[in-house]
């Protein structure tokens, strides 16, 4: 048997006159607003280099690591990172690191 898909239905549904004048008016909208932005080489060049320069300091955080543990130890991670009121790899990044480099 041949692996077939239906063909999808490329038709739009029907509006009422309402709701297509809704959405003429919102497609005018974004015309008008797409119109009065300025050009991205009108920017500063300051704003521009401070931009860069926020990207190149931060570094992508590519790698993933896990963590084999028992269901208690992970329950005192999450009791750790709830005291903070912050994420498990904020506990990791900022108290379970830093106290394993001393």
């Amino acid at each position: 048997m041949a692996n077939t898909r239906p063909t999808p239905n490329r038709r739009r549904r029907e509006m009422n006159a309402d709701e297509e004048a809704r959405i003429a008016v919102f497609a005018q909208q974004a015309e008008t607003l797409q119109a009065s932005v300025a050009p991205e080489s009108s920017l500063a060049p300051a704003l521009i280099g401070a931009t860069a320069m926020v990207a190149a300091v931060k570094l992508p955080k590519v790698k993933s690591y896990t963590f084999r543990m028992t269901e208690e130890t992970l329950e005192r991670l999450r009791a750790a990172a709830a005291a903070e009121d912050r994420s498990i790899q904020w506990v990791f990044d900022k108290i379970l690191l830093p106290s394993l480099e001393k």
